[in-house]
């Protein structure tokens, strides 16, 4: 995460064990870094140099559990870097330093599916969009991933990568 600048959590090392699995509630290519019960789950929330979960989890989609785990067969190398690219996400969030009302707490702007611009927009969905964005472009069109990490402004870079990720998946852009 260093060369997009982002921030890590110091303390990493005091979390639980990060738990992986999947559920029946979320549609083909999501997933969703969770923590149990909350802000009871999280130890010192108020000073993001000291925080850490107690019993960390993500949870995935049956069907890209089933890519990430080579249960399905006749997986396209497309198909495996964009569930990849979903897991890498939810680890930035896991791995992710800052205040726990704006990561989890009541800070954090939830998607609603009409308001893409201002959710990507808080810093840690613009962190997590922009690594998957990396991770997937990296494997995907490598040569695209140059050109945009050329750039010397580190925001500008984040909102290229999210906007070329959005365009490979047939989205418009967010940012110009």
């Amino acid at each position: 995460m260093n060369i997009l600048n982002i921030e890590v959590r110091p303390n990493i090392p005091e979390d639980g064990k990060l738990e992986v699995s999947a559920w029946d509630e979320l549609s083909e290519y999501n997933a969703v870094f969770r923590i149990h019960s909350d802000i009871n789950g999280v130890i010192h929330p108020d000073s993001p140099d000291s925080m850490y979960y107690l019993d960390p989890f993500i949870l995935t989609s049956h069907s890209l559990k089933s890519i990430l785990t080579y249960d399905e067969t006749n997986v396209s190398e497309l198909q495996m870097t964009k569930a990849g690219s979903v897991i890498v996400h939810e680890l930035t969030h896991y791995y992710q330093k800052g205040e726990f009302e704006y990561l989890h707490g009541e800070k954090y702007i939830k998607h609603n599916g009409t308001n893409d611009k201002e959710y990507i927009c808080q810093l840690s969905e613009l962190d997590a969009h922009a690594v998957m964005a990396y991770f997937f472009l990296k494997t995907i069109n490598p040569t695209r991933l140059r050109e945009i990490m050329t750039n010397t402004n580190i925001q500008t870079i984040k909102e290229k990568l999210i906007d070329e990720y959005r365009m490979s998946n047939s989205q418009t852009r967010l940012f110009d």
